[in-house]
């Protein structure tokens, strides 16, 4: 009764409370909700696994984390053209290509990138995730350095100080806010901040690259699931609708498919193949004008 209780609390008044930092008295997101559940039952599950209690009760919550694609943003390259000439040096112009064009976690995995991770003979680089690193054979992955990160790479390497060991040599502190200098970056840019926006960077990029190559292959290089990347990256785009409605059609003769003129009520509809008798009502549309059936199989669609 009590968790059911707390979970209602959560629900309606949590934010009231000062539970949620935020000035609104709306109530918890879904995705908010939750997630408190879910560490509520955590907590519980370690209770019930050494015997402190005899069931969990907050076991009956779905605790799942529901993606929430209104916060989806592209980064188009004119914004990053802009964003990058706003940045301060070479560190933030790297850290900002390390997430719109290599897809990395940021902070995690861009910090921890080492220029001994860089092969540039192969134009590669191995790229730490702290956050898999509990998975197996999980914790390191091989991406090709790409065209828009290899310049700022270079410079980067030709201002680095002798024996230097990560690439990012500023912002090391854990006390350095990146998400709150980036947003003055933006704003010197003459743009206005995103929300998530260093996830938004890294969607931005995955959601190209699976146009260009098999979703395996982008899975690979970004260090994550297919349906992690169906429900958190990748994005429909507004050119995917202009590819779509000005795509040529490579049909034979498409113009044959446009007249559509009357033939006799006794005209016999033709069939592609006779095994295939839930298509052949297709075949006929209407008693006055009856359409001439087409084979599924014609070697010239």
């Amino acid at each position: 009764g009590d968790a059911n209780d707390f979970a209602t609390f959560l629900k309606t008044d949590a934010r009231k409370h000062g539970y949620a930092d935020s000035k609104s008295d709306d109530s918890l997101s879904t995705s908010t909700l939750r997630k408190r559940l879910q560490i509520c039952k955590q907590f519980f599950a370690d209770a019930l696994d050494h015997k402190l209690i005899e069931e969990n009760p907050f076991r009956r919550f779905k605790t799942a984390t529901p993606a929430n694609r209104q916060k989806d943003f592209f980064i188009t390259d004119a914004m990053s053209e802009k964003i990058l000439a706003a940045c301060p040096n070479i560190d933030w112009k790297l850290i900002y290509v390390l997430c719109r064009y290599q897809a990395l976690r940021n902070p995690s995995e861009v910090l921890n990138l080492k220029w001994s991770d860089i092969l540039w003979d192969n134009r590669q680089m191995t790229v730490y995730s702290p956050k898999l690193a509990h998975h197996e054979n999980k914790a390191y992955r091989v991406q090709p350095i790409f065209p828009q990160t290899l310049p700022f790479l270079e410079a980067a390497f030709d201002e680095a100080p002798e024996g230097a060991e990560y690439i990012i040599s500023r912002y090391r502190d854990q006390s350095a806010n990146l998400r709150t200098q980036f947003t003055k970056i933006v704003r010197r840019a003459g743009l206005k901040i995103w929300e998530k926006p260093f996830i938004n960077l890294r969607a931005s990029r995955i959601s190209e690259l699976c146009d260009q190559f098999p979703t395996h292959v982008v899975n690979d290089w970004a260090g994550h699931s297919e349906r992690v990347s169906q429900l958190h990256y990748r994005q429909t785009l507004p050119e995917h609708f202009e590819r779509a409605v000005n795509a040529t059609l490579h049909v034979a003769d498409l113009s044959r498919f446009c007249r559509c003129e009357a033939l006799p009520s006794d005209a016999e509809p033709y069939f592609a193949h006779e095994k295939t008798p839930d298509l052949q009502g297709l075949a006929a549309v209407g008693s006055d004008q009856q359409l001439h059936g087409w084979s599924l199989l014609d070697s010239n669609q």
